[in-house]
């Protein structure tokens, strides 16, 4: 009896510090989300190592060498390539980067559309699902979002972004994704 006693008492121990240890990271988390958000509102980013750019001493500052990568995928895709098109060739000519060994079209996109490449910075695009998962997915609305124009030096102009995002509006108008068609194996076949 004495040991179930010892055991119940361990469990209700047990229980405490996990909820103790969970409420101190909730307040953690909330402190350190506080303090990044009072920085977004005087315009500062926490962080930025997107291809291109470094944040040194709190600076956003030009990467040369990847910087000439960054305008080459701009001017490939106003010449007409697709982002499938683009990291082939850059895959066919070796082209590597600190972070990025092989190039997906996923990342093409990626850095097509980010505004900060002609000089802003679009803050709190994603947010937290939880303190514990700290899982990022878009802001859709849940907190605000911070715009700031010529925040830092642009790889490329104005004009050369926003002539890419009117060309990806255009290419998505004329060519639209298509769902697939029905067969007889459509739902049947698992991964």
């Amino acid at each position: 009896q004495n040991m179930n006693s010892i055991s119940e008492e361990g469990e209700l121990m047990l229980t405490l510090m996990a909820s103790v240890a969970q409420e101190e990271s909730l307040s953690c988390s909330d402190n350190c989300k506080w303090r990044i958000r009072k920085g977004f509102e005087k315009g500062r980013p926490n962080t930025c190592t997107m291809l291109g750019y470094r944040l040194i001493d709190g600076v956003i500052t030009i990467v040369a060498d990847e910087a000439k990568i960054v305008r080459r995928i701009f001017d490939l895709y106003l010449f007409g390539n697709g982002v499938q098109a683009i990291a082939n060739i850059l895959n066919e000519e070796k082209i590597e980067t600190e972070k990025i060994a092989y190039w997906h079209p996923d990342t093409i996109r990626g850095i097509l559309r980010n505004e900060k490449y002609m000089g802003d910075l679009l803050l709190q695009k994603t947010v937290s699902l939880d303190h514990l998962s700290k899982r990022q997915v878009p802001n859709t609305g849940e907190l605000p979002q911070y715009h700031i124009e010529g925040d830092h030096e642009p790889i490329v102009s104005k004009e050369v972004f926003r002539n890419v995002q009117e060309e990806i509006k255009r290419r998505k108008e004329r060519y639209p994704i298509r769902k697939g068609k029905k067969t007889a194996f459509t739902g049947r076949i698992r991964c």
